[in-house]
């Protein structure tokens, strides 16, 4: 049923299904990845076809109703041989964004009037990697705060397949300095901000860490998104240098 609780929906998948696939998942991932592999996807993250941009086709989906009101933009690669790609980004920011529950749920019984908005920025992007940060809210007038949005997706090209942060060795020993990164790079003067960020990241960021929708890679460099748990669902993205 589309009432308050389908805000909730969008959480549910971020921190569940949707968004990390599991701890085992992701071990069974990394243990199946070479290490020449793993150097090779390293070595890519520097590397971005910025003269290349133009081949991606920014895509808008709008919709309105009496009940919801939609715009998601999104990348769509023009070359063929990517069409699978461009179908699992479609499916992933229509589930993760709420766009399902909404507009493709079966229920007529509506709850408020429901406003979804998500925008894109490409990350890393050469013949191996696209790597793209959406961000955005979900937002229902009968709610007192939005949802916050914010999520990467991580396409592996040659495979089709999404990558996962465990994929990136080097990545994963940098998961031992993230209370230095933290406090780093959020400011001073924000004392009560930084010590909600670190008990966030006591408290669930280990499991975060591992979510394959939680990262993404731009300029030879990897953010990691970490929620804070509150009534918005706040998040910081915190590069790790």
């Amino acid at each position: 049923m589309r009432k308050l609780a389908v805000m909730f929906c969008v959480m549910l998948c971020l921190f569940a299904s949707g968004c990390g696939s599991g701890n085992e998942k992701v071990k069974k991932t990394v243990k199946n990845v070479t290490k020449e592999e793993t150097k090779e996807l390293t070595s890519l993250l520097a590397s971005s076809r910025k003269e290349s941009l133009d081949r991606i086709k920014e895509e808008v989906i709008e919709e309105k109703t009496s009940y919801a009101h939609c715009e998601i933009k999104y990348p769509h690669l023009e070359e063929d041989e990517y069409q699978n790609v461009n179908k699992k980004i479609l499916a992933e920011v229509k589930k993760l964004s709420g766009y399902d529950d909404i507009f493709e749920s079966e229920s007529d019984e509506v709850f408020g009037v429901t406003t979804i908005r998500l925008h894109y920025s490409t990350g890393t992007f050469n013949d191996r990697i696209l790597s793209v940060l959406f961000e955005g809210e979900f937002r229902n007038n009968e709610a007192a705060h939005p949802v916050n949005l914010a999520f990467g997706l991580n396409l592996d090209l040659k495979t089709g397949e999404f990558l996962h942060i465990g994929e990136f060795s080097d990545v994963i020993r940098k998961k031992q300095n993230m209370e230095r990164y933290i406090k780093e790079q959020v400011d001073g003067e924000e004392a009560e901000y930084r010590e909600g960020l670190l008990s966030a990241w006591k408290e669930k960021g280990e499991e975060q860490f591992l979510e394959s929708k939680r990262f993404y890679l731009s300029e030879g460099k990897v953010y990691f998104v970490l929620s804070i748990p509150a009534g918005s669902e706040a998040y910081q993205i915190i590069c790790l240098e």
